[in-house]
């Protein structure tokens, strides 16, 4: 896992995407540009630079990460070449339920059922900023899905998973 690290604030690393946040609180149409191809300014509803609210890293601790990084942590934990068998089923399995009733938490990791397939993961975000890994562990399936923008993530992650799951 090469490209991924958790640096203070102030520290950059080259390849950290700029994250977009809604500006006004209102999410534009993904894809709304103001006329010089920028993200449209406050008066629009469109999206602004993050970088004044999140100032490194992050969803939500400051980590960062990238898509083959996160598939890799996936494939050694499906493989249990970071934990043995038995220590693998006990990190991700659901211990506790969930205030929303759809899921369970393990250690680090939610544990639920869609459309009857088993999906464990975990998500986080800031504004302007959403990382998510769902891991299929029956299918051996892994998504990862990291986004610059409010609103971006959600509807890739609920699509991959009717996709997957249907």
């Amino acid at each position: 896992m090469t490209g991924t690290d958790w640096l203070p604030p102030g520290q950059d690393t080259d390849n950290t995407a700029v994250g977009y946040m809604a500006a006004g609180g209102i999410l534009p149409e993904a894809g709304a540009d103001d006329a010089d191809g920028d993200a449209a300014d406050e008066s629009t509803g469109a999206l602004t630079d993050n970088s004044d609210v999140v100032p490194w890293g992050n969803p939500s601790g400051g980590a960062y990460s990238t898509v083959g990084d996160l598939q890799r942590f996936a494939d050694a934990l499906l493989d249990n070449k970071l934990l043995g068998p038995e220590m693998t089923r006990s990190v991700i399995s659901g211990k506790v339920p969930m205030s929303n009733g759809e899921a369970e938490v393990a250690y680090g990791f939610t544990d639920g059922t869609f459309n009857g397939v088993r999906i464990v993961g975990h998500g986080a975000g800031a504004p302007g900023l959403g990382a998510a890994i769902d891991i299929y562990p029956d299918r051996r399936y892994v998504v990862v899905v990291l986004a610059n923008y409010d609103g971006a993530l959600d509807p890739v992650r609920d699509r991959t998973q009717d996709i997957l799951t249907g």
